[in-house]
């Protein structure tokens, strides 16, 4: 049925027209601002994009030393943000038109309303942007600089929302109320199994073409496969790259439930494949919990699909630096599945799920173990049966102690028995505040003030935003359970290598990846009565209209959140819905990554030359390629305990492969004065160079006295 028309609107007419001047003028000025500058431009593309899209709109190029800036007309830019308000307002209001009685003009002041009301924040940050500049306010242009692109993405993805699905409408079919089943029908499973296989289709042919095209690290990625190899050939849990057992390094095992398939096919490919589909396999107990508080099929599917979209877990599948398999991965539909069966109290199955996932990294602990907490106050606050209430206080009481007690023997004694009791190395992130963990701890509860405004500083701004915006806000709806992830929140805001980037762009944040889901799917089944109210009264005041408050449905909710995640991902994802994919001015062009060049082509004619029992020093990146053999040493100038921790290269190695074109080599040709090869240098009797057949990509060095016969 069509919607009757009211006295709700239309809003006022002169309050539209207003709006919509600031947000022309706002969104002008932000736009500009941000093409003005390489740097802000950044996010949305590379600098030889920059450069043609300034040129193209009539602009210049200004160099000032070493920086570039660019001059930009402003009446293209007017014209083209003139073009997309009109456009969105015109759509809107034919889709307004489409479910309701208005006429065209309230269809339009109603749809110019909405619109412009979006249009805001561009405004608002370019004025921001003006006043921090003139007073010179640098922590506020830190600030400003680093929420633009997820912020506007995200208005992006609110105004898209807005325009194809406008507030009022008829109401979604899709929230139609089923049965919230434990069991996934047909229909659903054939609909997730397209999700499902889509992501891994996609990831793992991304992951392949790294492979391929010899743009894969081995350290923190392909070492893990050495350590099924190495494992199963009775060498250790371990790879070369490590001062020992891997347990040195983190108490993280989970990849060695890989054996069995491994042993069928044993190349790192199948990890990749594995890791791809165990996160897309997330989406099962993620559309399990949100059909269970919202019996909406389709708010299941549209939060599935944010999930996929979102960002932050293409990075888990791969990294900005291009580190591909994590075991830290598994942990995540793992973690999922464990919240689930608390929910549905299935207690011992939650038991082992918690084992499985304690194996996937420590890290885990710090979000468990508040979990625990959030059972028991919930089950204090239960109105169900005494017996079941005392039940889930304690146990949730004994998941928060057992698991804080786990941490602290990791950090304190199991990882350290097996480093020869030296300090656990991630201490370096945060070696601001001290060398050990007990001093860093102890700075930061001695100085408050300056842990706090660390945390709450620019970069943790931004990285809350990056969590929060792409979901729509809305795990903000069930914050008892978004709360559980601050503990690890606060630690990833004092985490050098965050700090420095900050956003989910390494792997840091899988475990809270979880925990965000989890409160986005109850909070789709939670009215937030005041909020809504809050929302209703603040929209009639400032358009002087009389709208009944109402809660957004389930549907409309995890929609927008799909409508985000898909918007953001545009500006930050490295996979194909992102800008940077198809940019060749920047580093993470597909062509360039996923494509086997040159490089590759040469390798294939050192390859066999290198045998199985050799012991084969090497470059990042060609390093993954000789993990099978009889040892695989790093060449780098980074010092190594399988080298005593000197610049050389251990005292078996038989075989030295330099790739003089990988992404950070020094080493160039063989007679370079300013790298020159240290092994030809200090020791040039030992070794002798292989003729080179590879037009000088590779160079590979033979020990004589392991000169083959």
């Amino acid at each position: 049925m069509k919607r009757e028309a009211t006295n709700q609107f239309p809003p006022s007419a002169i309050g539209v027209a207003v709006l919509l001047l600031i947000s022309l003028l706002g969104t002008t000025l932000h736009v500009s601002t941000v093409l003005e500058s390489p740097v802000l431009s950044g996010p949305y593309m590379g600098t030889g994009a920059w450069q043609r899209v300034v040129e193209f709109l009539g602009g210049e190029i200004q160099v000032r030393g070493d920086s570039l800036s660019g001059l930009v007309p402003l009446m293209p830019i007017f014209m083209g943000t003139h073009t997309f308000i009109a456009m969105a307002i015109f759509v809107c209001a034919w889709r307004i038109r489409q479910q309701s009685e208005l006429v065209w003009i309230d269809a339009l002041l109603e749809s110019g309303a909405v619109v412009t009301s979006w249009c805001l924040w561009p405004a608002v940050w370019a004025a921001l942007w003006m006043v921090a500049l003139l007073t010179g306010w640098e922590s506020g242009i830190r600030l400003l600089a680093g929420i633009e692109p997820i912020s506007l993405a995200f208005v992006v993805g609110g105004i898209a929302h807005a325009v194809l699905f406008p507030a009022n409408m008829k109401p979604d079919t899709g929230s139609k109320q089923v049965s919230a089943s434990p069991t996934v029908s047909r229909g659903p499973a054939l609909a997730l199994s397209g999700m499902i296989a889509a992501y891994v289709v996609i990831f793992f042919w991304m992951n392949w073409g790294l492979w391929s095209s010899l743009r894969l690290p081995h350290g923190d990625s392909a070492m893990y496969e050495e350590h099924l190899w190495n494992f199963t050939h009775g060498k250790g849990f371990r790879s070369y790259l490590d001062q020992g057992l891997f347990l040195g390094e983190h108490i993280q095992f989970v990849h060695l439930f890989l054996i069995p398939v491994y042993l069928v096919w044993p190349s790192h490919l199948l990890l990749e494949g594995c890791e791809s589909l165990a996160l897309a396999l997330t989406i099962i107990p993620i559309y399990r919990m949100t059909l269970r508080h919202t019996n909406s099929r389709a708010a299941g599917y549209l939060l599935s699909g944010a999930f996929l979209c979102w960002f932050g877990v293409h990075y888990i599948d791969i990294a900005i630096d291009l580190k591909t398999f994590r075991p830290i991965a598994f942990g995540i539909p793992l973690m999922m599945w464990w919240l689930d069966a608390l929910e549905t109290k299935r207690w011992k199955t939650s038991l082992v799920l918690l084992l499985l996932l304690l194996s996937c990294k420590e890290d885990f602990a710090i979000v468990t173990a508040p979990v625990g907490l959030w059972l028991a106050v919930t089950g204090w606050r239960s109105p169900n049966a005494e017996n079941d209430r005392r039940f889930r206080m304690v146990f949730g009481l004994a998941h928060a102690a057992l698991l804080t007690v786990y941490l602290v023997l990791v950090v304190k004694l199991f990882i350290p028995w097996f480093r020869d009791w030296k300090t656990v190395h991630y201490t370096a992130y945060f070696n601001e505040f001290g060398n050990t963990p007990q001093e860093i701890v102890l700075n930061m509860l001695q100085h408050p003030v300056s842990t706090t405004g660390k945390i709450f500083g620019a970069s943790g701004i931004v990285y809350l935003l990056c969590m929060l915006l792409p979901l729509g806000l809305l795990p903000l709806r069930s914050a008892g359970r978004l709360l559980t992830g601050f503990p690890l929140f606060l630690t990833l805001c004092l985490n050098q290598l965050v700090k420095d980037m900050p956003g989910p762009y390494h792997h840091f944040h899988a475990p809270l990846i979880p925990i965000l889901f989890w409160a986005a799917a109850t909070g789709l089944g939670t009215q937030s009565k005041r909020w809504d109210a809050l929302r209703t009264r603040i929209w009639n005041f400032v358009w002087r209209t009389n709208v009944p408050a109402t809660a957004p449905s389930p549907v409309s909710l995890s929609r927008f959140a799909l409508f985000c995640s898909v918007t953001t991902a545009v500006v930050f994802s490295m996979s194909p819905v992102g800008l940077r994919f198809w940019d060749s001015s920047r580093i993470h062009y597909w062509k360039d990554l996923y494509v086997p060049g040159e490089r590759a082509v040469q390798f294939e004619k050192i390859a066999p030359q290198i045998r199985p029992s050799d012991r084969v020093a090497s470059t990042d990146f060609v390093h993954p390629r000789f993990t099978h053999c009889e040892r695989s040493y790093d060449y780098s100038d980074y010092p190594r305990a399988v080298a005593n921790y000197e610049d050389r290269v251990p005292d078996d190695t038989t075989v030295i492969v330099l790739d003089t074109q990988h992404p950070y080599s020094r080493i160039r040709r063989i007679d370079d004065p300013e790298y020159p090869i240290r092994e030809l240098v200090n020791e040039p009797d030992e070794w002798e160079i292989v003729p080179d057949e590879t037009n000088g990509y590779f160079i590979v060095l033979r020990r004589k006295s392991a000169k083959a016969e």
